[in-house]
């Protein structure tokens, strides 16, 4: 973002400012907040602010001076206000932002929606859907469309754009399948302005020449290679860094007591005497080093993972400790105290916006820490203890991806933390909610609390894990098994949450718990590698393969010494499809692992698993 923009939601505060506050306040007090942290050197910032909030309003505001600003505004009240998060990624304000290339994705789409030989030209090329980011919003009567629509009208035209083909009657027929893509979103007017924004992309597309195409694409892809190369990579552990050498890998060692996941209900008590049996003929290896297909997968729903965005400014108030190397002794001791008598620690990973820093956060014993990752004796001592298997003491985070990822990248494997998000959608996984339920609706479900003050959501609601976590822990015995495979799954997805050197989450989840994943581009590392593990399953009359035997598989894999060890990381996970990415010199040693738990599991549920596994150096 090179200058002061609009921020997204602004044109919709109108409505919503018949509280305390009318619409100049909130709008001009959001922009300064917004201005202040992104440029916080510009001059005249606030009436610079004011100018574009005057261009777009219909009615007389204030003078500035006049305007009295709100305080402790944030995106997240002003999200709580409009009930939204899902125009965020169409704000360049946004840590999700997806629109910066709006311009050069619609400048390519204009010129290949003139006519077939244009299409082919660039379907000649080595585009793909996943290519095109930006999304399309509009409001819908009281909520909002938002549709990456881009990609998906790219996507339809390299399945049904053929020679020959009318380009009207192709269109006709995406706007019909839209409605069965969108679940009947776009009808009316949603309907009205994705075809009014697609006619303007034919009528501009008639000036742009090949040039301009190339050099939009050419735009994209620097600034991505780019993002690529500026995130950082991950600190490699002390293991991964070769201090413990790859180990044989061995079936009883990865299911043993100490890194074992429970069979599935059902499953026989095998006994392993020859365990080379289940490997014959079962893989089938391809080294390859062409770029993988990226699979079709719907469209993402709105994720409501939690922004792990906050601010200093958000503990006022509160009893909390800054933790730096430097700090006295005595506040260690008072951290490792905490830890050692707390029977419940609400602990998360948060990206502070006043320094542009990684941070853990804990809340114990009525008030929080907050330190580095890069502070090694706070580390050293959250280490010590979320490493214990303890009947009394739990660490609870909300959906625990991002400091799942964070503890990762201090070789420390946060197997013994629970998420409340996850333990929620687990209890609820055969209800018929069709509701997507964001962090702070939840929090306000269980525990008849609300953000009144617009804190960052860590800093509101880490207070409350505890209470929420005891409400939630009604877990049958019986189905503990299945639960702990599920949990150690979403494990698994958070320390894969920024795969090597790529800055981009590697993965989307809403309210219901549905996946979708974003394939970046991997190549910038060369450290790593990816391989696909295609899985035919045969004589298997269970409910899912994908329940059953692969997520077991990874389950027991994520809790073994290896992944550690290999850095390991999930890419994608589908009925018949795994795909992982590790540091190249675990070859050997994780597809021999992924074969026997497949095997194993495969026999638990009595079948046959045939692996064909494809390298990508």
């Amino acid at each position: 973002m090179e200058k002061i923009t609009l921020p997204i939601c602004i044109p919709y505060l109108k409505e919503k400012s018949t509280g305390p506050h009318n619409f100049a306040q909130l709008a001009l007090s959001l922009f300064g907040h917004l201005s202040q942290i992104h440029f916080p050197s510009q001059e005249n910032s606030r009436q610079i602010c004011y100018s574009l909030l005057k261009a777009i309003s219909s009615e007389e505001l204030p003078a500035p001076e006049q305007i009295e600003m709100v305080q402790g505004i944030s995106c997240r009240k002003i999200q709580n206000l409009l009930y939204c998060r899902t125009i965020c990624p169409a704000c360049p304000y946004s840590a999700s932002y997806q629109n910066r290339f709006e311009t050069e994705e619609g400048l390519i789409l204009s010129y290949i929606l003139q006519d077939y030989s244009n299409f082919a030209c660039m379907f000649s090329s080595p585009l793909k859907p996943s290519f095109f980011k930006s999304v399309f919003y509009c409001r819908a009567k009281d909520s909002f469309f938002v549709f990456p629509l881009h990609g998906s009208l790219y996507e339809y035209m390299l399945g049904n754009y053929h020679l020959g083909s009318q380009r009207n009657q192709l269109l006709r027929n995406y706007f019909a399948s839209l409605k069965e893509e969108t679940g009947q979103r776009i009808i009316g007017q949603p309907q009205e302005l994705v075809q009014a924004y697609i006619n303007n992309l034919i009528k501009n597309g008639k000036t742009v020449s090949i040039e301009h195409v190339n050099m939009a694409v050419q735009t994209i892809q620097s600034a991505k290679k780019q993002a690529h190369s500026e995130r950082k990579s991950p600190a490699p552990s002390s293991q991964a860094a070769g201090i413990l050498q790859p180990s044989a890998i061995s079936l009883d060692y990865m299911l043993s007591a100490d890194t074992k996941v429970k069979k599935a209900p059902s499953a026989p008590d095998l006994q392993f005497k020859e365990l080379s049996a289940f490997l014959v003929n079962q893989a089938e290896i391809v080294p390859s080093s062409e770029k993988p297909d990226v699979p079709k997968i719907s469209a993402p729903a709105a994720s409501v993972m939690t922004d792990f965005h906050f601010s200093i400014n958000d503990l006022a108030g509160y009893d909390y400790y800054s933790i730096s190397p430097s700090s006295p002794a005595e506040v260690f001791e008072l951290l490792e105290n905490k830890l050692l008598i707390s029977p419940f620690i609400s602990l998360e990973g948060g990206y502070c916006m006043d320094d542009e820093q990684d941070y853990i956060l804990l809340y114990m014993g009525e008030c929080y820490f907050v330190f580095s990752p890069s502070c090694h004796r706070a580390i050293q001592l959250v280490s010590s203890v979320i490493k214990r298997k303890s009947a009394l003491r739990k660490f609870i985070s909300f959906d625990g991806y991002y400091i799942s990822w964070l503890l990762f990248q201090q070789g420390i494997l946060p197997e013994h933390l629970f998420s409340i998000h996850q333990t929620f959608r687990f209890q609820h996984r055969t209800s018929a909610v069709k509701q997507e339920r964001t962090p702070e609706e939840l929090i306000t479900l269980l525990e008849n609390r609300q953000n009144l003050y617009g804190l960052s959501f860590y800093c509101y609601a880490m207070k409350y894990y505890p209470n929420i976590y005891q409400q939630l822990n009604s877990i049958p015995a019986k189905e503990l098994p299945l639960y702990d495979t599920d949990r150690y799954f979403h494990q698994l997805l958070g320390i894969s949450y920024y795969l090597p050197s790529t800055k981009t989450c590697s993965f989307n989840i809403d309210g219901l718990g549905v996946l979708t994943y974003s394939f970046p581009d991997l190549k910038s590392d060369i450290r790593f590698t990816v391989v696909h593990f295609k899985i035919e399953v045969e004589t298997f009359s269970g409910e899912s393969v994908l329940d059953l035997i692969l997520k077991p598989a990874l389950a027991a894999l994520y809790r073994s010494q290896l992944c550690l060890q290999s850095s390991l990381n999930l890419i994608f996970l589908s009925g018949d499809e795994i795909r992982l990415s590790f540091l190249k010199e675990y070859i050997s040693s994780v597809t021999e692992a992924v074969h026997m738990l497949l095997s194993y599991y495969g026999e638990c549920v009595e079948a046959y698993i045939k692996v064909t596994e494809c390298i990508f150096t």
